[in-house]
């Protein structure tokens, strides 16, 4: 399972469920289908980790900080799930965007 980077401040598991959740999980179940994907893409918890982490390090390194509001506008795929997760893994808040929002809807969300 990769780690966090040792100069991220995590959020403590009161303030960020999920992250703890996936690393319980990988450590007790590594090898268990954590979500299944089109394509026959399958995530085990051990591989549900390690994109948490590497999108957590990977957003920390732009820049997002605890409390940060994270949007993405990508199409549905694993991304998401990474983004989602690895957000909540530093503390930020994950905020999606829908590919078919346009004008005032689409201002409004961001």
């Amino acid at each position: 399972m990769t780690s966090v980077s040792p100069d991220i401040k995590l959020p403590t598991r009161e303030e960020a469920v999920i992250a703890e959740l996936i690393a319980r999980n990988a450590t007790a179940t590594p090898d268990k289908v954590f979500a299944l994907f089109p394509g026959d893409i399958e995530w085990t918890c051990a591989r549900t980790a390690e994109e948490t982490w590497r999108w957590g390090n990977a957003l920390a390194g732009l820049g997002a900080e605890f409390g940060d509001c994270i949007s993405v506008w990508i199409p549905t795929s694993p991304d998401i799930l990474g983004a989602w997760f690895g957000a909540n893994a530093i503390g930020a808040i994950y905020a999606p965007l829908n590919l078919a929002a346009r004008g005032s809807f689409l201002e409004h969300t961001l």
